[in-house]
């Protein structure tokens, strides 16, 4: 389980929209945000990752859940009985009758999870076109039945779980609704244990069969939260109680998690009390995490914690010659690296907004200065504020085009900083007025906001 640890801005979500575009062509993945307002319980994520999971992929097979799927049906709708013996005779007429509802309605089962849970699976900030058309082609809707009407196998399945106590198998499902619906905390913690534990077994089911993908991928944003710790904690606990304490087979499942902030379990946030140091993501390698993991018999061993760390000077310049490449005119303004650089302390996610959100465009020609003075640029940024998801953001200087007609010789009498101009090296120019330095370089004096 690898954890991105950074500060809002660091470029966590930009991280997984960029291994969506590199692993989606040829590997299943699901992708869920765990920091929105929506309450996401253990078992709506887990119907959205398997979901999602489900994509046909050219060169394999369709991945099937049936061992989830059947727990999350068996769980969800209280059973009307009034004895064990009659709940075990009706429940597979009752989860029959469920099903067919479902899809009769959404296509399939695990489809309807999106009517409660939908928010969490939206795109991650800054994806490309290719990773928004990988991750809407996961969330297709259609028709995906369970292989076969008859739920035999799976349900044999949960006759030998360890936490149930019935060895019955479809006494081991009502008893799983039970948990559900009339039991405490402990019985719905233990009804979680047992759906992750069905994930996992599923996963390695798939696996064992010809032409099916050989691992797995799942994306988890912004897990700092409530929820987030949550699903952590219960799919640590299933993998290390299957692995280690059944001796069953390691499950083919990579999670790629991100954080903003230390996490409880962890102990104090100096790490004093945990075995792991965290690394940077340059040094981030299989044989890394292999060298230096702590042993088996603790929960620590699946953790590999990377810090996300800031831009260089280099790198921000890269990125904006990249937002350059489509506007040769504007090839001047890569000099304003260093001041972006300086401004945001090279925080990915801050850069890019800076940058963005300066109102920076091709001006439409050189001609003489207008009754609204300043070049287009200029008078964008002046009408209002540019528009960031989330938040509106005012920037902090006005920066005009280089090389066009200054702003009418205006004077700002109360600048407390200076401005930079991007068409001459090493051009300070204060800005109480137009001075003979600047206006010979062809640039536009800037306002402190």
């Amino acid at each position: 389980m690898i954890m991105l640890l950074g500060p809002r801005g660091s470029g966590a979500s930009e991280a997984h929209g960029a291994l969506m575009e590199k692993f989606g062509p040829e590997t299943p993945f699901a992708y869920i945000n765990l920091g929105g307002e929506q309450s996401l319980l253990p078992r709506y994520a887990l119907a959205l990752l398997a979901r999602q999971l489900e994509r046909k992929l050219p060169r394999y097979r369709r991945s099937h859940f049936p061992r989830l799927t059947l727990g999350l049906l068996a769980s969800d709708h209280q059973l009307r009985m009034t004895s064990l013996a009659e709940g075990r005779r009706n429940i597979r007429r009752e989860l029959d009758a469920f099903q067919e509802r479902a899809e009769a309605r959404y296509g399939d089962y695990l489809a309807a999870f999106f009517e409660v849970a939908g928010g969490a699976v939206g795109a991650p900030d800054g994806a490309s076109t290719a990773a928004l058309a990988l991750l809407r082609d996961a969330l297709r809707r259609g028709r995906r039945r369970l292989p076969g009407r008859k739920f035999t196998s799976s349900a044999a399945w949960y006759g030998g779980h360890p936490l149930l106590q019935s060895r019955d198998p479809w006494e081991a499902l009502v008893e799983l609704n039970l948990w559900r619906h009339d039991g405490d905390e402990d019985d719905q913690e233990r009804l979680d244990r047992v759906l992750f534990s069905a994930l996992l077994e599923d996963m390695r089911g798939n696996v064992r069969h010809s032409f099916m993908p050989r691992s797995y991928l799942l994306l988890l944003d912004n897990s700092h939260t409530e929820y987030g710790r949550r699903f952590l904690d219960l799919l640590i606990r299933a993998r290390h109680d299957d692995a280690v304490v059944a001796g069953t087979d390691c499950d083919p499942l990579t999670v790629v998690a991100s954080s903003n902030r230390w996490l409880p379990r962890w102990g104090p946030a100096t790490g004093d009390q945990w075995p792991w140091r965290l690394r940077g993501p340059d040094r981030a390698s299989l044989t890394d995490w292999t060298e230096h993991r702590p042993g088996r018999d603790s929960d620590d061993t699946w953790w590999y914690p990377l810090r996300l760390r800031d831009l260089n000077l280099d790198e921000v310049r890269i990125r904006i010659e990249l937002e350059l490449r489509h506007h040769p005119d504007l090839a001047p303004f890569a000099r304003l690296a260093p001041f972006i650089h300086r401004l945001t302390a090279g925080l990915p996610g801050r850069s890019a907004r800076s940058w963005s959100c300066s109102g920076i465009r091709p001006c439409p020609s050189r001609t003489a200065p207008s009754r609204t003075a300043g070049c287009a640029p200029c008078r964008t940024v002046r009408r209002g504020r540019a528009r960031t998801p989330g938040r509106w953001w005012r920037p902090p200087w006005i920066i005009c085009c280089a090389g066009s007609t200054p702003c009418s010789g205006r004077r700002w009498r109360s600048a407390r900083r200076p401005a930079i101009c991007p068409s001459a090296p090493g051009c300070w120019a204060r800005a109480t007025r137009c001075s003979a330095r600047s206006a010979a370089a062809g640039c536009c004096t800037a306002r402190a906001r």
